[in-house]
């Protein structure tokens, strides 16, 4: 019964569990603004798809660089310079991929939306550990 209890701390001490818990806390920003672009102001899913995920990198940022990765850089740092590089890449490959099965593909854009996120993930984790966060405690 102790070890189940203990499970929550045990898997916080995993690198890509806390990125995912992050991802989360980005996906809620990431979603609630284009939901309110979408909706309210009805921007369109590419503009909003790009504001949306901008909202999501901010937070990201500010999270990952001190909880997931335990960096000890400045703010403002090359890391950071890194970090916006690396999100403007995935960035692109999030508008492409709605782009790609919206336009192309025809599907809602909701559901379009969560695979884009998920692909995402996935290939913001691994860029960020390759190559924002490299130096980072392991």
């Amino acid at each position: 019964m102790e070890q189940l209890r203990s499970l929550p701390a045990r898997l916080l001490k995993f690198r890509f569990v806390r990125f995912c818990i992050t991802g989360g806390l980005n996906t809620a920003v990431d979603f609630l603004v284009f939901f309110l672009l979408s909706y309210l102001t009805g921007v369109g899913p590419y503009l909003g798809q790009v504001i949306s995920y901008s909202a999501g990198i901010l937070n990201s940022y500010c999270i990952n660089r001190r909880w997931t990765f335990e960096t000890k850089n400045r703010f403002f740092s090359r890391e950071m310079v890194r970090f916006l590089a690396v999100n403007l890449v995935v960035l692109g490959v999030s508008v492409a991929s709605m782009w790609l099965l919206t336009g192309q593909f025809g599907w809602n854009t909701w559901v379009a939306k969560i695979a884009t996120t998920a692909l995402t993930m996935v290939l913001g984790f691994v860029l960020n550990r390759l190559v924002v966060f490299r130096g980072a405690a392991h």
